[in-house]
């Protein structure tokens, strides 16, 4: 099929390409993968297994070469110099990785292939920021926004996909002591905040 073979040797492409690419540039190939790939899925019955398997390890060498090229997982608000295109840049990698956490856990729960519940290698992955924040058409000025988020974390810290996780399985346990009321309070007040790619996320996590 035409749109099938486009799109692979379009990866394909990116995939020769990357290593040769600037943050930005990677970031844009990295986002144009993983659109592929879930284009792909309608088409699956015209894949081969390595296709696939291709598509997927292409992208996860783009993903391990943004991870090592830049300080997404750091507290990127107590950057001083911090300007909103790096912000912008920065945030974007952190959706991106959100992305692929969700896509693996929805194949983990259809294959059947999820045996240990703290997802390693997303769990210092920083979660999406609020809609305030990531809102581009706010009448608000971004240093304003920026600032407001930033007095509004309580424990000054960045959540993460693991602190997510952490909070979601202590709230079902049944051991008082398994209960972290400070990180229960943090992950509520994000819950309270996010946009509806951050209710995607969470909700993957629930799959945990």
């Amino acid at each position: 099929m035409f749109a099938v073979k486009t799109m692979i040797d379009e990866v394909r492409r990116l995939g020769n390409e990357f290593e040769t690419y600037d943050v930005e540039a990677l970031l844009a190939a990295t986002q144009a993968s993983i659109l592929y790939i879930l284009l792909q899925a309608q088409y699956a019955s015209y894949l081969s297994q390595d296709d696939i398997a291709f598509m997927v390890n292409t992208l996860g060498d783009m993903m391990t070469k943004l991870h090592l090229s830049t300080v997404y997982q750091s507290d990127i608000h107590r950057i001083k110099t911090l300007t909103q295109r790096e912000w912008a840049l920065y945030e974007s990698i952190r959706r991106a990785a959100n992305l692929l956490f969700v896509l693996e856990t929805l194949l983990d729960v259809i294959i059947g292939h999820r045996e240990v519940p703290d997802c390693p290698g997303f769990g210092a992955v920083p979660l999406p920021c609020s809609r305030d924040l990531w809102n581009y058409e706010c009448k608000d000025a971004w240093p304003h926004r920026l600032k407001r988020d930033t007095a509004s974390r309580t424990s000054g810290k960045t959540l993460t996909i693991g602190d997510l996780i952490k909070s979601s399985q202590s709230t079902f346990s049944s051991d008082p002591g398994d209960r972290d009321s400070g990180l229960l309070g943090e992950a509520a007040k994000w819950g309270e905040r996010v946009d509806e790619f951050g209710s995607l996320v969470w909700m993957a996590i629930t799959l945990n």
